[in-house]
């Protein structure tokens, strides 16, 4: 009796965290819906920021700003967005390994700082031996616009002030909630593709271009940090869904599991039970 009472208590407690792992799926797709909405519009601003910036270079191309220049340096800022809570897969190792590993390929020739956004990537990197300029957690529960433009300023001045010479950014770009690709983009120096297009607009630009164009260039750094972040939020989501649900199945097979192993049992000690009335019957009619 003592093993189907451990089985029992077994039973009851994969039952109670199947409940709370298909809470948390559920909870994790009414987020994803809700951030899959806010990146679509995300996503739509930066690229329409980005096409425009990109006309205007195109029909001024001696244009320059000092974002927009090319270094012969080796100064390096490495952004790795992570999430702050776990329970999301291997969301979060396969950032950071993919970001140790082109840090441990491009570290023999360049100097590489390190900006850590979330506390797993801090957990993570913290074993590591590395440059780590700064750290940030709890950024997403706050207004992700006030982060985004914080993080950018900070960078912005390190580049200007010439401590960096590029920046670039690991995180996990959101495909759909069953997939999430880890993305490294190169945010400083700014670059941009002439874009012509087939139409010719008469814009009157006040102003001028180069007052313009020197207010996009940095306005578009904003929007693909505000992008990045989204990006990260709904890859999380995302991840934490199809992790619960493989929870919630796992949970499932070893339920049946044990309940198979409880019915066995509970047959092997009826069987014996009836095995020894039996026997008591038999004896007691031969006396």
């Amino acid at each position: 009796m003592a093993n189907l009472q451990e089985i029992r208590r077994r039973i009851a407690s994969v039952q109670n965290t199947q409940k709370i792992t298909r809470a948390m799926k559920l909870v994790a797709a009414a987020k994803v819906r809700r951030v899959q909405e806010t990146l679509t519009t995300t996503r739509t601003h930066a690229e329409h920021l980005l096409g425009l910036t990109e006309r205007l270079l195109s029909r001024n191309p001696e244009f320059s700003h000092p974002l927009m220049q090319d270094r012969k340096g080796k100064r390096v800022r490495l952004i790795v967005l992570t999430s702050d809570r776990g329970l999301c897969g291997s969301f979060n190792h396969t950032i950071v390994q993919e970001a140790a590993k082109w840090i441990q390929r491009e570290g023999q020739e360049k100097d590489i700082s390190v900006t850590l956004i979330g506390r797993k990537g801090a957990e993570l990197f913290g074993r590591r031996h590395l440059t780590v300029h700064d750290k940030r957690t709890g950024l997403y529960d706050t207004e992700i616009n006030f982060a985004s433009v914080d993080l950018v300023n900070d960078y912005v001045q390190d580049f200007d002030e010439e401590h960096i010479d590029e920046v670039y950014c690991f995180y996990s770009r959101f495909e759909s909630v069953v997939r999430q690709t880890v993305v490294l983009e190169k945010l400083l120096p700014c670059h941009f593709k002439p874009r012509e297009d087939s139409f010719d607009p008469n814009w009157i630009i006040e102003p001028d271009e180069n007052t313009l164009l020197t207010w996009l260039i940095r306005s578009n750094l904003f929007a693909q940090q505000h992008r990045i972040f989204h990006e990260s939020i709904a890859s999380e989501h995302g991840a934490r869904m199809a992790a619960m649900e493989s929870a919630t199945i796992n949970a499932g097979d070893v339920l049946s599991s044990l309940t198979l192993s409880y019915n066995r049992l509970r047959q092997d000690a009826i069987t014996r039970e009836v095995v020894e009335v039996i026997s008591g019957a038999s004896s007691q009619s031969q006396v």
